[in-house]
């Protein structure tokens, strides 16, 4: 019998990844040890409200007279009458702002590692640069996460300069522009932002395409007995084929693995494969509820030949749902009584700049 104990850190986003662990620190016992990292870099960033002199995405331009501040961030502070403002639902002027943000960062990887830096969302587009080279937008909206694969920008071992230009002005190409919106549509760098380091055989991020990531379904669940649906795609950046395995750990909440699961193909160089793995519980099937939201972890390991190169765990929660003519919303067989609810995401003073702290005090 395995047993996994839970990781210390969680995280907010539903695609729950090791921190900083990519030496063991902080690993369970049994819990394995692979490339990948995902650092926390909201500290420390330099910052400026609309277009400063200068070339500001420069290595050596300086940026002294900026503010030090830390993300989440909005753009500028608003009163609670949101400085009086007279817009209408198409928001022409009210944090119809552009902030730039500028933070040093110490790399050290070697040639086998892939570095993205992740957004989990900015207000609206934003754009990247990495010691001075242009890497990229991001223009589909303020709402969605996104990353950017900065490995050929960074400069191992030494200061790495990264450079943001975050674009909440009116653009009707970029939704929800043109509008009109029944909420208000803060600015800023206004989540979570990562250092994300991996193998170069891993899992790519969940939002790159439809086939990416991990997806987890559960196509029967009943009292007793529910099937999982594991379907993983694996990223080949090497200029070799790699024999790559998946393991797939579904563990209760005790940390004890209650099924296994193993595949094995050979990914071409630069090329994705997407591993199908379908089993069942019937023994001891706990389901979720709104009374008892129980919950598994589904770990998946991928291994570079018998190596350990990335791991990625996700939340599972068994149950079942369905709508029925004439009687309602049904949860595992039994009746239920929805009363729906309209929660924004902003917060007095700060907009949407809440860390994740203030979600849960909202929330609860």
């Amino acid at each position: 019998m395995e047993i996994y104990r839970p990781v210390k850190i969680i995280l907010i986003p539903v695609l729950l990844l090791l921190i900083g662990v990519a030496h063991g620190e902080g690993l369970p016992h049994g819990y394995p040890k692979t490339s990948r990292q995902k650092i926390n870099i909201n500290s420390n960033w330099k910052f400026h409200l609309n277009d400063p002199q200068g070339v500001p995405w420069l290595v050596d331009y300086d940026d002294s007279d900026w503010k030090t501040v830390h993300v989440p961030h909005t753009l500028k502070l608003t009163s609670l009458n949101l400085d009086d403002c007279q817009d209408d639902k198409t928001q022409a002027t009210f944090h119809r702002d552009v902030g730039w943000y500028r933070k040093h960062l110490q790399i050290d990887t070697d040639p086998d590692k892939m570095i993205f830096l992740e957004f989990e969302g900015a207000h609206q587009v934003t754009d990247v640069w990495v010691n001075g080279k242009y890497v990229g937008q991001h223009a589909i909206g303020g709402y969605t996460p996104f990353h950017f694969d900065i490995t050929d920008f960074v400069h191992s071992g030494n200061d790495n300069v990264v450079t943001l230009k975050v674009d909440n002005r009116k653009n009707p190409d970029v939704p929800p522009d043109p509008g009109p919106f029944d909420y208000i549509k803060f600015s800023g760098l206004y989540r979570d932002v990562y250092l994300v380091q991996t193998d170069r055989l891993y899992i790519p991020f969940p939002w790159e395409k439809r086939e990416a990531g991990v997806r987890i379904t559960t196509p029967t669940v009943k009292p007793g007995f529910a099937t999982i649906d594991v379907k993983t795609t694996v990223r080949n950046l090497y200029d070799t084929p790699r024999l790559c395995s998946i393991l797939t750990r579904v563990i209760n909440a005790d940390g004890i693995v209650v099924l296994k699961m193993n595949s094995t193909a050979e990914i071409p160089p630069d090329a994705d494969y997407t591993f199908s793995q379908v089993n069942g519980l019937d023994e001891d099937v706990h389901l979720w509820s709104c009374s008892d939201p129980y919950l598994y972890r589904v770990n998946t390991l991928v291994l570079d030949g018998d190596k350990p190169v990335d791991c990625i765990e996700n939340p599972l929660g068994l149950r079942k749902f369905e709508l029925r003519e004439g009687e309602g919303f049904f949860l595992n067989g039994e009746p239920l009584m929805l009363i729906g609810t309209n929660r924004h995401q902003h917060y007095a003073y700060i907009g949407d700049a809440m860390t994740n702290s203030l979600h849960w005090k909202v929330e609860y």
